[in-house]
């Protein structure tokens, strides 16, 4: 009886280990960005993009991961992504949150990995939900949704930052934390691209 009680608990904590998560911003003081989905898209995680982008090297389509938006570990340092050696992720010196290329290990010096943890957020009037919250090494913290270019509104689409020494606020909007949600143990992508 004691192995099995062992045995089912390390099979709890393997799944809890695989469980990957979907991002959308938690921002209820800015309603023009609370609540959308955040995709991995061209090395940056963009709020409100569609979906990701992404692509699959294996020879029978059918087999490829194909998720319709970007998944994450609870702690947001690896993409949920099959492709041999994974995809970690980091935040660059100015604040961009990015992820390394298939099947690379290269992050720009200074970048820091890590840095990402999980809040839970109860409430009387609703049922609690677990946010992600910021804070890098040299101890600034917060996350921003930031224009994609100077003429496109924050409301359809934004580069999400988190605040780091050389972070520029030019026109970004505070988020207040990355609400994520279970999505299962199923790869998102063969890669993010």
């Amino acid at each position: 009886m004691r192995n099995y009680l062992v045995l089912a608990s390390l099979i709890g904590a393997l799944h809890r280990v695989m469980a990957y998560y979907t991002m959308v911003t938690y921002s209820p003081d800015s309603p023009e960005i609370d609540g959308k989905i955040i995709n991995a898209n061209s090395r940056s995680f963009i709020i409100g993009a569609k979906s990701p982008s992404t692509y699959c090297d294996l020879n029978n389509p059918s087999e490829c991961p194909n998720s319709s938006s970007t998944l994450v570990n609870n702690d947001m340092t690896l993409l949920a992504s099959a492709v041999p050696g994974g995809q970690f992720i980091w935040v660059g010196l100015d604040g961009s949150v990015s992820y390394a290329s298939p099947h690379s290990a290269f992050r720009p010096p200074g970048s820091q990995m890590g840095g990402f943890y999980p809040v839970k957020l109860l409430s009387d009037c609703a049922t609690s939900i677990t946010v992600l919250v910021w804070q890098s090494h040299d101890g600034a913290s917060g996350l921003w949704a930031c224009p994609r270019s100077p003429k496109e509104p924050l409301f359809r689409e934004a580069v999400l930052k988190a605040s780091v020494a050389n972070f520029v606020n030019d026109g970004c909007l505070e988020v207040e934390g990355i609400q994520i949600t279970e999505a299962g143990d199923e790869f998102g992508a063969w890669a993010y691209t």
